[in-house]
């Protein structure tokens, strides 16, 4: 039997791993397609896949991109427009007769802010759909990193709305792994109604991410503690657009409210392997953090 698996968001960092990894792990008959605002873009050329045009603000694009669609990742960037384009997609893949969805979500536990709270309504609404689904919530992304390189590079110098609290690190790279297990699983059945929350190995502070990496790129690097405000208006100077900079500092002032939580084995448990560390990844984009 062939199984088609379409992949929204799919030139994110997280779709585009999810597609890596498919292509990697699914079964020679699986037909993966990634649903792509423009099919010849660079970026969705290089994904390798088949490809869909889909936009949220066409409805016979959506019902076209998932024409026999069995199983369906879903990624909405985090622009307080998730649970209506997520509500949009669940309503025609429950027309459409997919059988199982797979939504990417966050660990929301404890964070305040209207981004989180449509995060948290696009899950209800994959809920109440009445397909099989899975949510999986990774907590903290190690590209979120990639934020702080423009004040590690001129500044030598991480800046959060975080204080000292830590978090639960996890690479893209394993995000997109776990998915594309799940999606490509012989008995689904096992991953349905299931909340995954993600996380590596890692459970750090800024402070001893800016230690790690002075330790790799022999260069000194300090934290520095903001405002939630002070903090969203550093990022878009940086050139971060303002709803994931809203979105980051929320996260930063949740986490500061939590107490401290024991590392989930999800990862673990879906894909057999270990996750990969901060320490490692940071070796790999060692020159992403230097003049």
């Amino acid at each position: 039997m062939v199984i088609t698996i379409l992949i929204t968001g799919a030139t994110g960092k997280v779709g585009s791993n999810v597609i890596k990894s498919l292509v990697q792990r699914a079964p020679k008959d699986t037909q993966i397609i990634a649903a792509v605002r423009d099919v010849n873009s660079d970026a969705s050329k290089k994904l390798g896949v088949s490809l869909r045009e889909f936009d949220y603000n066409k409805p016979d694009l959506i019902k076209a991109a998932l024409e026999g669609v069995v199983r369906l990742f879903i990624a909405t960037p985090p622009e307080g427009q998730q649970a209506a384009r997520t509500k949009l997609l669940v309503d025609q893949a429950k027309e459409s007769n997919v059988k199982h969805v797979v939504r990417l979500s966050g660990d929301l536990k404890g964070i305040e802010g209207h981004i989180a709270d449509d995060a948290r309504l696009a899950e209800r609404h994959v809920e109440a759909s009445g397909i099989p689904y899975t949510m999986i919530q990774p907590v903290f992304f190690f590209d979120n990193v990639y934020t702080k390189a423009p004040s590690i590079k001129t500044q030598g110098t991480i800046y959060s709305a975080s204080g000292d609290a830590k978090y639960h690190m996890i690479d893209t790279e394993d995000i997109g792994k776990a998915a594309a297990t799940i999606l490509t699983a012989a008995n689904i059945d096992v991953h349905n109604g299931k909340h995954y929350v993600l996380s590596g190995n890692d459970y750090l502070s800024w402070a001893q991410v800016a230690e790690l990496i002075s330790t790799i790129t022999h260069k000194p690097v300090k934290h520095a503690a903001l405002t939630h405000e002070a903090y969203i208006a550093l990022l878009t100077q940086f050139g971060v657009p303002a709803p994931v900079a809203t979105a980051l500092s929320e996260l930063d002032v949740g986490v500061t409210k939590l107490p401290e939580a024991p590392r989930s084995t999800a990862f673990e448990e879906i894909t057999g392997e270990q996750p990969k560390t901060l320490k490692s990844w940071l070796e790999e984009k060692a020159g992403a953090f230097q003049q």
